[in-house]
């Protein structure tokens, strides 16, 4: 399986980060600086729904790479590729043309953004980590 951000699944993983990440969240569980841990938790952030013509819309749906509960606190964390200003667009050569590539970014997609206000709002009492480390 391919991953659709262009990541090389490691593990299982989405990314190594997220690979990483999840061995990091593992030992502080081992050592019970956090309790709860849970991967690729589901999130309803709007539920399915019929429009005034009778189609139904589908339900809206945010999946948290992690969450765990530190100091009493519920966590949810999304892990994200580093955020590099000084990127350049690399440029490649297709069918005897070079192309420019431009460096890709999940965290300004704007259905992540749109799915993280979303979740903010519904569930108020999780803090939000988007780690970019």
């Amino acid at each position: 399986m391919a991953s659709k951000f262009l990541n090389k699944i490691t593990n299982g993983y989405h990314s190594r980060r997220e690979c990483v990440r999840a061995n990091d969240l593992r030992l502080l569980e081992s050592c019970g600086e956090i309790t709860n841990l849970r991967e690729q938790v589901r999130f309803t952030l709007l539920d399915a729904f019929k429009d005034n013509k009778g189609n139904t819309e589908r339900s809206i749906v945010y999946v948290a790479d992690f969450t765990y509960t530190e100091n009493n606190q519920d966590i949810v964390e999304d892990i994200k590729s580093k955020l590099d200003k000084k990127k350049k667009p690399k440029t490649k050569i297709v069918k005897g043309k070079i192309v420019k590539i431009k460096p890709f970014c999940t965290k300004n997609k704007s259905d992540y953004i749109m799915k993280r206000k979303l979740f903010k709002a519904r569930y108020p009492q999780y803090v939000f980590y988007e780690n970019t480390d």
